[in-house]
């Protein structure tokens, strides 16, 4: 089974609440857990946010589609992963798959893909760092490679950073046109500017539905 971290917040400071922007009359954060549940292979979902005072909106989310929340810390977001993985006791032997909240046009699919080899490898993700899809990690050699070092800034952001960047690791990189999706194209939400490109999507009436791969062909290469 694999464990599905959704990372999510919504105190951003550039785009506040971003999480429950609608997009086809969807909130974001809930169109992710909805790309997540379509994917084929066994999984439990979790949702990994900060202080419970300051989103507290996500636990009714997280309770109305049936999964697990837990709210850590803030801005370390690494701290939140490890102690989230001690809160649920989450064995060593475990696959984590990281997803975050920024990146509505996801691809189940893609998700899927990432699956088929993590049998081989430690780590597998689509190169250069995809905002349609996510990432799948083998806890145990995470864990081995990362907690020894000193906590870099970016690994407190980005979680997987530094990990990424270790040579020993037998590392799956996917490439950056799997599906014919242009994945070097920046299509996230985390500014002003990027809610608008949201909004123009939307307007074309593009990406409306979870498993979309034409329309994110089409507006990979268009935007970003």
């Amino acid at each position: 089974m694999i464990k599905i971290f959704i990372q999510c917040r919504l105190n951003s400071s550039r785009l506040p609440g971003k999480a429950l922007v609608t997009f086809f009359g969807t909130k974001i954060i809930e169109r992710i857990i909805l790309i997540t549940k379509k994917t084929s292979f066994k999984k439990k979902i979790y949702l990994l946010t900060g202080p419970k005072n300051k989103n507290f909106k996500l636990l009714k989310i997280a309770k109305k589609h049936n999964i697990d929340i837990y709210f850590g810390n803030e801005q370390n977001v690494f701290k939140r992963y490890c102690d989230a993985i001690n809160f649920f006791k989450i064995k060593p032997s475990s696959l984590i798959m990281r997803v975050t909240a920024d990146n509505y046009l996801i691809q189940p699919k893609i998700l899927n893909l990432l699956c088929r080899y993590i049998k081989n490898y430690d780590y597998v993700y689509v190169s250069p760092l995809s905002h349609f899809s996510g990432e799948l990690f083998k806890l145990e050699t995470f864990l081995k490679k990362i907690k020894k070092k000193k906590t870099s800034s970016n690994t407190k952001e980005h979680v997987t950073y530094n990990f990424r960047k270790i040579k020993n690791i037998k590392t799956k990189k996917l490439n950056w046109n799997l599906l014919g999706i242009n994945h070097r194209s920046k299509i996230t939400l985390d500014s002003p500017k990027d809610f608008e490109l949201l909004k123009k999507i939307e307007s074309k009436k593009l990406c409306k539905k979870i498993d979309c791969i034409k329309d994110v062909k089409k507006v990979s290469h268009s935007y970003g």
